[in-house]
């Protein structure tokens, strides 16, 4: 005998939550910001709600008489059942106090209800064996996350003062003074792309700013999708020894040499830094795992190397188009998260057909919307590489090609180090 389950439900909380806005101001307020529409399971209960949304909205205190009336103007009246229902709803509630008790329970239901929905319908588009599951899981799990945050984001001009004038957070220091002196270090909720022809150390420059940013104790994880997890190892331990990369790698070193190694390994051991190494990811799984070491506190920082490396989804569909999905994805990430992220990204040749060979904004490979998708664009350049010039070597610029946020330009004080593969600063504040 099949046994038939409840939909998650509490019609009585519903009506004890809408009671409560009805009779007390601080209860309404409050309780627009716990639970949307969406929460109430009943039809009338949603028709109420949005009632009292309108009436807060237009700054008519919400009471038994102004809902029936923003109702009734509303064409919802009989529909609900007239002024029954709203007698009924208003009287239902014990108290006004423990309203965010039975909003809580209300939100509750609704995720639970959200729970079974998404995944019926994930497991029937996995039977039916339909393209784009995974698009659909990614979405499942991102709405999850966001259902535990307030139920919207409409602002009025006050509300949105209000939050300016609340302590923000700050940047994450990349440890390049310069950078950060002019624009603050890596923002939350921010995508920085980091661009680049071959040899022109944008995976070095990230890296750089890895290992600077887990020095002070930020946890930070490293997607590479091109360097195996040894070759990471091996580029840190150089990077935070100073001994060269090539004389690790072949464990030819002097006595002092292998003290800094073995240092620089201690240190390196108790610095919170997560590699990801695997080729071929693609974005859905990039964010899961993502998601997943976020809820563990290891990661605060993401570095993604690099987008045209990452298996792209979408059959049929251009190239630019699978691009343009990434960068979406990516942005929709750092802000869910509340983190900053770091996409790698190939340039096209574009640049090199220029006398001067510096790139542009418009040399992204592959899609014009990763310069649209990025708050920030950054392009590390050596001019030794099409140079030659000797005297050149270890010169290097750091290109801001873009800044959702201020000014864009040009930092002149980098240098390049081949020996350990490592960018740093050698002045402070030469722009």
């Amino acid at each position: 005998m099949t046994q038939t389950r409840n939909i998650p439900q509490a019609p009585d909380t519903e009506k004890a939550l809408l009671g409560a806005m009805m009779l007390d101001k601080v209860a309404c307020e409050h309780s627009l910001s716990l639970v949307w529409e969406q929460c109430f399971y009943l039809e009338n209960h949603k028709v109420l709600f949005r009632a009292m949304q309108k009436l807060h909205a237009k700054g008519v205190g919400v009471d038994q008489v102004t809902v029936f009336e923003e109702v009734k103007s509303m064409g919802e009246l009989e529909n609900i059942g007239g002024v029954v229902t709203i007698s009924d709803v208003a009287n239902r509630v014990p108290t006004s106090s423990s309203y965010e008790d039975y909003a809580n329970i209300v939100k509750d239901k609704y995720i639970k209800r959200f729970i079974i929905e998404s995944s019926q319908s994930l497991i029937s588009e996995a039977y039916e064996d339909k393209d784009g599951i995974l698009d659909t899981a990614d979405t499942m799990q991102a709405n999850l996350s966001m259902l535990h945050e307030s139920g919207g984001n409409i602002f009025s001009m006050e509300d949105m003062f209000v939050k300016l004038s609340q302590p923000r957070s700050r940047p994450v220091p990349t440890g390049f003074l310069n950078f950060d002196g002019h624009y603050g270090g890596l923002w939350k909720k921010t995508l920085t792309v980091i661009g680049g022809r071959p040899s022109m150390g944008k995976t070095a420059l990230a890296m750089s700013f890895l290992l600077s940013i887990a020095r002070s104790g930020v946890p930070v994880v490293f997607f590479s999708m091109e360097m195996g997890v040894e070759n990471v190892g091996l580029r840190l331990l150089s990077m935070e020894s100073g001994v060269d990369h090539e004389a690790i790698r072949g464990k030819e070193l002097t006595p002092e040499e292998q003290e800094c190694v073995d240092t620089a390994q201690q240190n390196l051991m108790t610095y919170p830094i997560t590699v990801m190494d695997r080729s071929g990811m693609n974005i859905y799984e990039i964010k899961a795992i993502t998601r997943k070491l976020h809820m563990e506190g290891r990661c605060e920082v993401a570095f993604v190397d690099y987008l045209q490396l990452m298996n792209k989804v979408g059959d049929g569909e251009t190239n630019s188009i699978k691009t343009g999905l990434i960068s979406r994805e990516a942005k929709a990430l750092a802000r869910e998260l509340e983190i900053p992220l770091v996409l790698l990204a190939q340039l096209s040749r574009r640049c090199e057909e220029r006398p001067d060979k510096r790139p542009m904004m418009s040399d992204l490979r592959d899609s014009g919307e990763i310069e649209q998708d990025a708050d920030m664009i950054l392009y590390p350049f050596r001019p030794f590489v099409y140079s030659h010039d000797i005297s050149q070597e270890n010169d290097a610029e750091l290109i801001i090609a873009k800044n959702r946020n201020g000014r864009t330009g040009m930092l002149k004080n980098y240098r390049w180090s081949g020996s350990t593969v490592t960018y740093y600063e050698t002045r402070i504040f030469d722009y």
